[in-house]
Order: C-alpha cells, then sequence, then structure tokens
C-alpha cells in the first residue's frame, strides 16, 4: 500500500477461539508466525501495523501476557499494534518508538453498558 510515497504493511490475526462457526473466516495468528510475517516484509515497508483481535471482553487493561506479547511483537519489527475485542477502552503505551493501542474500545455498538460506550480514534501521522 501506498500513501504519499510510504510503504505500509498491514497485517490482521485474531488471537481469540472461534465461538460462532466451524470454519476459520479470518487468519489466526500466534506470535511465531506474525514474528515470521514482519519479518518477510520489515525491508520492504516503512512501517508495520498490526491488527490485533484479542483480550478479555470488558477488562479495562490488557493482561501480562499481552503486555509481553505486544513488547515481543515490537521489538520484532512492528510499529504499530492496534487491539480490539475487550469492546472497552484500554491504555495506549508507547514502547521502543512504537505504539501499542491496546483496545480502542467501541466506535459504533449498540451495547448497554456505560463502560462500553466510550471509545477513541486513534490519528498517527506517518512521515
Amino acid at each position: 500500500m501506498y500513501s504519499e510515497g510510504i510503504k505500509l504493511g498491514f497485517f490482521g490475526y485474531s488471537l481469540r477461539p472461534e465461538e460462532y462457526n466451524s470454519k476459520v473466516l479470518y487468519s489466526q495468528g500466534n506470535k511465531k508466525k506474525i514474528i515470521s510475517e514482519i519479518n518477510k516484509v520489515k525491508k520492504k515497508v516503512d512501517y508495520i501495523i498490526i491488527s490485533l483481535h484479542w483480550g478479555e471482553e470488558y477488562i479495562n487493561l490488557p493482561s501480562v501476557s499481552q503486555i509481553n506479547f505486544s513488547h515481543d511483537i515490537i521489538d520484532a519489527g512492528a510499529d504499530i499494534i492496534l487491539g480490539h475485542h475487550p469492546h472497552v477502552l484500554q491504555p495506549v503505551e508507547r514502547y521502543k518508538g512504537g505504539i501499542i493501542a491496546y483496545s480502542l474500545g467501541n466506535f459504533v455498538a449498540d451495547m448497554c453498558s456505560e463502560i462500553t460506550k466510550k471509545s477513541m480514534i486513534l490519528k498517527i501521522i506517518f512521515n
């Protein structure tokens, strides 16, 4: 993908088990697979963005294993991690020049709980 001369590598994975379908309709990820794919493209792109469907619903903090996982992914060469699944906001962390948004909340959802009505838009400017 090109944006004003900037090459972006964008990968999306689910780290959650499939609950509703016998067929997996998306890319399931694990640390080894994600790092392998980062290594394949990191010399060909300017930035690597990893979208992760992960975390526990309605918990407003990432788990220690998520924090360690995300640090390993940044250490491997990713620049940005965009997390989603918990339906609530979780912290955004700067780590070794990378950005980790553990959960951006619900941008559009019809959920009753007040905690699920808060969301954010993450704006990142590449240069």
